[in-house]
């Protein structure tokens, strides 16, 4: 009876064990299978950010140029080339709109944020990117945009003499302008605040260069982390 009141008890142990192992193991698939999905988004997105940080650089040179461009038709005259003159004014009449690209985040959001990322930091970061600093590049590009087509658009066709409109906002001079036309305060506040907007566009690009930077660094370090656990 001791004998096989002993065999059950190790019986039982050895069940239980078993279970437990399976049971462990279960837990160990599943998280690796976490980590594999987790590693997956994150590729992703670092995917879109680098193809964020290769447009936001076209966006910066563009910006450059717009503001160069408002700054040397503030100072034309009749000496200028007419060519100048059309690339300039192409140029005081044109804004640049930066879109992110964000596949993985929206991958991200079709599940649950807080279950799919086990650091808490960087879901934090990655979040902020998506929302707080895309409605700021959001909120700037739009005042930008708006400034040219409610302002400088509508007084350039109103008032430029023999002005065709190829594309919108592309436009060819055909004759020069007159010089008061261009020295005038009102056109000349138009170009000032030209400036001003592109500048207040490009100090919040180099913001979001910055942060997209440091995105950057940490998901490449939680993705290697992340394998080595693997």
């Amino acid at each position: 009876m001791k004998r096989s009141a002993g065999y059950f008890i190790v019986e039982l142990i050895i069940v239980t064990l078993g279970v437990s192992f399976s049971l462990l193991m279960n837990e160990l698939r599943e998280q690796r299978q976490k980590q594999e999905r987790e590693i997956e988004i994150l590729k992703v997105i670092q995917s879109n950010l680098e193809m964020d940080s290769v447009n936001l650089w076209r966006h910066q040179y563009a910006l450059r140029i717009f503001q160069q461009s408002a700054l040397k038709m503030r100072e034309v005259t009749h000496e200028t080339p007419l060519d100048s003159l059309d690339k300039y004014l192409d140029c005081v009449t044109s804004y640049s709109m930066f879109n992110m690209v964000d596949v993985g985040f929206q991958e991200l959001r079709s599940g649950n944020l807080q279950l799919v990322l086990s650091n808490d930091s960087l879901n934090l970061s990655i979040i902020r990117y998506y929302t707080d600093m895309r409605s700021y590049v959001e909120e700037w590009n739009n005042i930008d945009r708006q400034f040219i087509l409610n302002s400088l658009i509508p007084y350039v066709v109103e008032n430029f003499p023999a002005l065709a409109i190829e594309e919108q906002p592309r436009f060819a001079v055909k004759e020069f302008p007159p010089q008061d036309l261009l020295q005038s305060s009102h056109f000349q506040n138009l170009l000032a605040n030209y400036v001003i907007y592109k500048k207040g566009v490009y100090m919040l690009s180099d913001a979001h260069k910055a942060f997209l930077a440091q995105l950057r660094k940490s998901l490449d370090k939680e993705i290697k982390r992340l394998q080595e656990e693997i």
